[in-house]
Formats: structure tokens, C-alpha cells, sequence
């Protein structure tokens, strides 16, 4: 058997990859989102609880690149959940997380805003086993795939999880937020997009795998339309490489227009397991197309789902953005170049330095960015460069503390205003400090 699923975790490699790491490093993984094995196994009880406090402080100055007004927003979230799960027998359990948070937002020019939530991530039922070699999940169940590319998102629906060894599938279908999300706000269901998605993998040797996937998006209401994404993919280790490869096509229709994208996304981390501090080199390349002919009815420009993240951990102790922590684009338009260097001065510890590059396929709005230009004479593909420093700390197996900088340095694109002038559009920051604490 491949891997355990209880609560939907990433692909087989990923978890095997888990497992390759430090007792701390794996407490870090289980940080990501609760599954019930997180409660105490070893209890006779057949109803078990999971309890995780969060905490929450992020900042972005000058997202719309005006030093003359460069804007700052900073927002500060504690947040409490608790996971339950009664096990009913050693073939059904149920599973509900629910979370309880609070967000305060303080942006420059604007009132002070405070929002308190109560959410519920997960509640479902799971039959494992009750039709030999098959897990089964209804309800609403986390689902993320491989770097969070395509999915990172709780789905309304059954998901289907056949095991044949060393080839695996995963068949769901749902709809995002069909019941409320936030019980505080009626406005927290969803609008009617229906998500059908079939992954299979298969392992090709220990620790690596190949698979393709086939995901469709369908907006009931007609607004968006239907997009169908179709890929394959490989992930996993080669010797002291963790490689991903991916590689997508994206069809169907939004509006009146077709669609007919594509794109891919290559890297790896090499690790020197044996050296001191267990130094590591990023390297990675995505690209995904852009429409030339704007007015022939067809749209050539790759998308992502609308449902990912882009969020991975590569080599350290705390996830980060992909794609960058302050453009955080996403993946269409464009070429991404990354490469960083990383250390884990102790099991306790990891530091990243990661460069990333951008440019577009084709001249355009930038678009599904966390940077919002006031002003872009869209003269010449460059978009610019960011450098981000991200700090992983674990001292027990319970806690993990992670923190990002990022500083992104626009092109030239972004240094005129609307008459031509030249302006200073100066630098884009954002900062991240997050606690995670199980207990």
C-alpha cells in the first residue's frame, strides 16, 4: 500500500518524503493541516481530540508600486482548532475540525478592521476498507496535491481512493463551499462550482513516482464557464535530488471565449545529506503561456486551477510561496526562474535564501498577482526580480515557528506614469512571522 489516508495528505512520495526527514521535521508536517492520526492513538476511547493554536502577523508595503504613496497593510491573526474523531470501528470513523479565528487588519487610509470566524474546514465520514482495498470520504474533506498546484481546498462531495499496490488513484467529485464555510456569515457559501477531478500515480521505484491527472472545473451559473485541466507529473527522489516535474494543458471555456493554455513547472533540491549543516541548492523553472491574438475567440493563456496554494516546503522546516512571498503570481503569462541555496544548522533549524525571476509570455496586465501596479506602461515582458529569506524553528515536536521576508524590485515597466513621466515605483515588501503550537 502506497501510503495511509486518513485525512487526505499529498501523494505517496510526498509523505515517504516526510517520513525520510527528523522526528522534528515530521511534528512540522503534521503542523500543515490535522488528520486523525494527530490524536492519541494509544487511547481506548473511541472519541479522540486534537487541539493547535496559531498565531498570525503579516505585513505588505507599497503592493501597488508608488513610493510616492507606497500604502502599507498589516494583518494579525490568532486562530484555535480542535479536530474530533469517533471511531466507530476499525472500518468507519467520522472526522469534523472546526476553527475558531480573529483578524485584524490595519491599512494605511483606511478604518481599523476586526472579523471573527468560526469555520468549518472538515467533517466527514470515511469507510476504510468496507469495500476491499478502498477508502472512501463524504462530507467535506481537505484535498492538496503535490506543491499545492492544483489543489489546496475543502471540497463538498466523495472522494474514492482504490489501491492497487504500487498504482494508485484518487476519484472525487464536490462542489467548494456548498454548505456555509464560516457559520458567522451566511455569505461563506459558495458560489456553484462543481470540481470532478481523477489523479492516478503509480511507483515508478521506492520514493519516486509518475501519474497524470484530469481536473474539471464547472461554473453551474454559466459566468466562468468550464475549464478542463489535464497533466502529467513526476515527483519524488533521485539519488540526492527531490525532483517535481509538471506539465498541464488547460481546455474547455470561459464565457464566450475557448480556452487553450498550457505550462509546465521543473525543480528540484539537491541535499548534501553527509556535509555539515546539510547544505541544499533550489533550483526551478515555470512557465505558462500567454495569448497573442486576443481578438480570435480563443484564450492561449495558461491557468492554474483557482484552487491551489503554491505552497511547499522544499528542504525546510516551514512551507513558503513557490512563486515568490510578495508577486505570489498566479502561474499564467509568464516564465519564472528560481534558484536559492539553504542550510539546516540543526535538526531545530533551516534557513533559504531563494531568487526569483519573472517575465511575461506576452505583454499584458499583470493579473492573480499580490502586486497591484497603480501604473504599468506594459513597455517590454520584464517584470522583475524578488528575493526572499525564509527561517524555520522547531524546538520540539510540537511547535514550529517559521518567518519570511520578501523584497521585490520591479522592471523598468513600472518607473513612468500615465503621461510618460518617470516616476520612482520603488520596492514592494511583505514580512510573514507564524506560530504553530499542538497540544
Amino acid at each position: 500500500m502506497l501510503v495511509t489516508l486518513l485525512a487526505l495528505p499529498t501523494s505517496a512520495a510526498a509523505q515517504r518524503s516526510t517520513d525520510r526527514q527528523s522526528a522534528t521535521a515530521r511534528s512540522v508536517s503534521s503542523q500543515d493541516q490535522m488528520t486523525p492520526q494527530e490524536a492519541d492513538a494509544g487511547t481506548a476511547s473511541k472519541w479522540r481530540l486534537q487541539r493547535r493554536a496559531e498565531f498570525e502577523i503579516d505585513q505588505r508595503r507599497n503592493d501597488r508600486l508608488g513610493s510616492d504613496d507606497p500604502g502599507r497593510r498589516t494583518d494579525v491573526e490568532p486562530l484555535l482548532r480542535l479536530g474530533l474523531t469517533y471511531q466507530a470501528s476499525d472500518e468507519i470513523f467520522a472526522f469534523l475540525e472546526t476553527e475558531a479565528l480573529i483578524r485584524r487588519r490595519d491599512e494605511r487610509g483606511e478604518d481599523l478592521e476586526n472579523t471573527g470566524r468560526i469555520r468549518i474546514n472538515q467533517a466527514y465520514v470515511a469507510l476504510d476498507n468496507v469495500i476491499d482495498r478502498t477508502r472512501v470520504r463524504v462530507g467535506r474533506w481537505l484535498y492538496s496535491d503535490e506543491r499545492d498546484w492544483l489543489l489546496d481546498e475543502s471540497i463538498d462531495g466523495a472522494l474514492v481512493r482504490p489501491d492497487l499496490g504500487r498504482i494508485e488513484f484518487d476519484v472525487l467529485a464536490g462542489r467548494i463551499n456548498h454548505w456555509r464555510r464560516d457559520l458567522l456569515d451566511s455569505g461563506t457559501r459558495g458560489d456553484p462550482v462543481n470540481v470532478y477531478a481523477a489523479f492516478g500515480r503509480y511507483e515508478l521505484w521506492r520514493r519516486f513516482e509518475i501519474g497524470a491527472y484530469a481536473l474539471v472545473r464547472h461554473d453551474t451559473s454559466g459566468i466562468e464557464g468550464q475549464h478542463r485541466h489535464f497533466g502529467v507529473r513526476a515527483h519524488g527522489r533521485i539519488g540526492d535530488w527531490d525532483v517535481w516535474n509538471e506539465l498541464g494543458l488547460v481546455t474547455g471555456h470561459d464565457g464566450q471565449q475557448r480556452l487553450r493554455g498550457h505550462g509546465l513547472d521543473i525543480g528540484g533540491v539537491y541535499t548534501a545529506q553527509d556535509l555539515p549543516m546539510r547544505p541544499r541548492l533550489v533550483l526551478g523553472y515555470a512557465y505558462g503561456s500567454g495569448d497573442d491574438k486576443p481578438d480570435d475567440g480563443v484564450d492561449r493563456r495558461f491557468r492554474q486551477t483557482g484552487l491551489q496554494s503554491n505552497e511547499a516546503r522544499l528542504g525546510g522546516l516551514t512551507k513558503r510561496k513557490i512563486y515568490g512571498e510578495v508577486l505570489d503570481p498566479e502561474l499564467s503569462n509568464l516564465h519564472v526562474v528560481s534558484a536559492g541555496v539553504g542550510i539546516s544548522p540543526s535538526r531545530e533549524w533551516s534557513v533559504d535564501l531563494i531568487w526569483h525571476g519573472f517575465r511575461q509570455a506576452r505583454i499584458g496586465e499583470l493579473e492573480g498577482a499580490g502586486i497591484r501596479p497603480r501604473r504599468d506602461s506594459l513597455d517590454g515582458r520584464g517584470i522583475g526580480h524578488e528575493l526572499n529569506l525564509v527561517v524555520g524553528y522547531a524546538p520540539t515536536q510540537t511547535i514550529v515557528v517559521g518567518g519570511a521576508l520578501g523584497v521585490f524590485l520591479p522592471s523598468a515597466r513600472f518607473d513612468t506614469d500615465d503621461r510618460g513621466r518617470a516616476r520612482d515605483p520603488g520596492q514592494a515588501v511583505f514580512g510573514r512571522i507564524e506560530i504553530k503550537v499542538r497540544f
